[in-house]
């Protein structure tokens, strides 16, 4: 009988150290230094609400381990879902780089404002063929506030590589990409303000 039960409580404490839930953990995305803060044009921006595809619309990091199959990471989560993430990094993006006077969420009053609204198509790693890369690609809106006159609409996709294994490279990855999405977008809205 304490054979039983001695076998029964090893049984427990085996279930409980080996059945532990893994701890989720949250990431953003981040940057250094903006490449294109020189270009000082203006006005005020208003961003509108990110959207995004359907399998985007949720906060667990994407992944591709084939060209067919994505897979959905349970513990690797970003802070908040990718078009909301997007949204306020593109705020930030803004802020930072000195194109804009104001940048906005509320819809602007006046003259001299745009309204920028992005769709995001694409936000994930993909591992599969031999590359390990990442994948940003939003299209862009960009129409006079006054008017509502349709001024800009772009589709900009950009890829970096994974330096390694580990999720803080992911991460780093998905950050260079994003900025370089951002800057591409930049450069074109200055450019048609000039």
């Amino acid at each position: 009988m304490n054979a039983k039960l001695l076998g029964t409580f090893i049984g427990f404490v085996f279930l409980l150290t080996c059945g532990r839930t893994p701890e989720t953990h949250y990431f953003t995305l981040e940057w250094q230094q903006l490449s294109n803060a020189d270009l000082q044009r203006g006005g005020v921006l208003h961003i509108q609400n990110f959207d995004a595809t359907p399998m985007l619309k949720n906060d667990k990091m994407i992944y591709k381990t084939s060209r067919y199959q994505i897979k959905y990471d349970n513990y690797r989560r970003w802070v908040m879902a990718p078009n909301s993430l997007l949204t306020y990094k593109a705020a930030e993006y803004f802020v930072e780089s000195g194109l804009f006077d104001s940048v906005v969420f509320d819809i602007p009053r006046g003259s001299d404002s745009l309204s920028l609204f992005g769709r995001v198509n694409h936000f994930e790693e993909i591992d599969c063929d031999g590359e390990h890369k990442v994948v940003v690609s939003i299209s862009f809106e960009l129409t006079s506030v006054d008017t509502r006159e349709p001024l800009l609409h772009t589709t900009i996709e950009k890829q970096a590589p994974v330096a390694g294994g580990a999720v803080d490279d992911i991460v780093a990855a998905m950050s260079q990409a994003t900025k370089l999405v951002f800057d591409d977008l930049a450069s074109k809205i200055a450019e048609l303000l000039e």
